[in-house]
């Protein structure tokens, strides 16, 4: 079993509930928030390797939420889920790729498996907790 801390980001609570199910039948320690701002205040408590980012809001906020997270957790890894856009990136979310190499994304809609594979991704092992 994984001892590895995951916080997701979740507006929605039933999909909050949902992904922290997921999470911890793949063996996580999961804390769960609704806001980057709860985050953010819960650093000191909880310090998590990887941030489940799936938040709406525009690119430019979020890559601020990131920011804002990035100096809470320095070594953070995150996986970011949005809703697929046009297939070239923003320069914006570009940048942010270069400066975090520790960083998967997940475009919606997306599958309970897919979001496992993410955070798997960015694990030492690469590989899944239970399977």
């Amino acid at each position: 079993m994984s001892s590895l801390r995951v916080l997701i980001i979740e507006g929605d609570a039933p999909l909050r509930r949902l992904l922290v199910w997921a999470l911890q039948q793949d063996g996580y320690r999961v804390v769960r928030v609704a806001s980057v701002a709860e985050a953010v205040a819960r650093a000191g408590r909880y310090k998590p390797e990887i941030v489940v980012f799936n938040v709406e809001m525009s690119d430019a906020e979020k890559f601020a939420g990131i920011a804002r997270l990035r100096s809470a957790f320095t070594t953070m890894k995150i996986v970011d889920v949005s809703p697929e856009r046009e297939a070239i990136l923003t320069t914006a979310r570009s940048q942010v790729r270069r400066k975090l190499a520790d960083y998967a994304r997940l475009n919606v809609p997306f599958s309970l498996d897919s979001l496992l594979d993410a955070v798997a991704s960015l694990t030492t092992t690469g590989k899944r907790g239970r399977q």
